[in-house]
């Protein structure tokens, strides 16, 4: 199977089967961290997103921003 598609499959696969574990907030920041497995030896993802100083705070996009690259963390643990 392509490398892609191995990796696309494997975040579908993540995407509703994480626990979030930690949340830390701090305007500009986000860091998120998740896991995935079974409860004996569960995988960990780990996110960060950043507000852009333009922008205006919004701590709930940056939760999911920082959730989906913990997410990608995990996919990408998959794949290895």
């Amino acid at each position: 199977m392509a490398r892609k598609k191995k990796f696309t499959k494997a975040k579908r696969a993540v995407r509703g089967d994480i626990e979030v574990r930690s949340t830390t907030v701090r305007p500009p920041y986000v860091f998120v961290g998740v896991a995935y497995g079974n409860e004996g030896d569960p995988m960990f993802g780990y996110g960060f997103a950043k507000c852009c100083p333009k922008d205006e705070w919004d701590e709930e996009r940056g939760f999911d921003i920082a959730k989906g690259r913990a997410e990608t963390d995990i996919a990408r643990q998959l794949c290895a």
